[in-house]
């Protein structure tokens, strides 16, 4: 992949994103089924998310690929300035998982045009427990609930460990 093709998240220009792999493609001379293979590269997040579950034969062709691509994250472009309570969202100091988890949730409940894939890639970007961050980047979330069900794994695996240690 070249350098200038930076990975894709679902926060950034997606127009932006697909006018720089364009423009990588034709110097790579790259043929239709090459450019759907490499275009998959550079997505993360929320757009591996999307990309994921695009329905199988669904798409033909790269530009089936990319109307695709552009519509979706486009119109979560369109929501970001009218959903912003979510997106100031951020794990206090002194605040638990399970505390920021349940305020994200009712602030995300009220952005309720914005893709679960975007509140996803949200919460994880706002997340400071290391721990936690990897394992939901280990295998990312599908749905809210989810993520929910995986946090609160988490939070119970923390609780047993902190157990264990007070034992001994």
């Amino acid at each position: 992949m070249p350098d200038n093709v930076q990975l894709y998240d679902g926060n950034e220009d997606p127009v932006d994103h697909v006018g720089v792999f364009h423009a990588a493609a034709r110097v790579y001379n790259w043929d239709m089924a090459i450019q759907c293979c490499m275009f998959e590269r550079t997505l993360t997040g929320a757009a591996r998310v999307w990309f994921e579950n695009v329905p199988q034969g669904s798409i033909g062709s790269f530009r089936e690929l990319r109307d695709a691509f552009s519509e979706i994250f486009l119109s979560m472009k369109k929501h970001k300035e009218r959903d912003k309570k979510i997106h100031c969202a951020r794990k206090g100091r002194s605040e638990s998982i399970e505390d920021f988890t349940r305020r994200f949730l009712a602030e995300s409940r009220r952005a309720k045009k914005m893709p679960e894939a975007a509140k996803i890639t949200k919460f994880m970007k706002k997340m400071s427990y290391p721990g936690l961050i990897e394992c939901l980047h280990r295998e990312i979330p599908e749905s809210m609930e989810e993520m929910v069900r995986m946090t609160r794994a988490y939070c119970r695996g923390e609780a047993a460990v902190r157990n264990l240690r007070q034992r001994r």
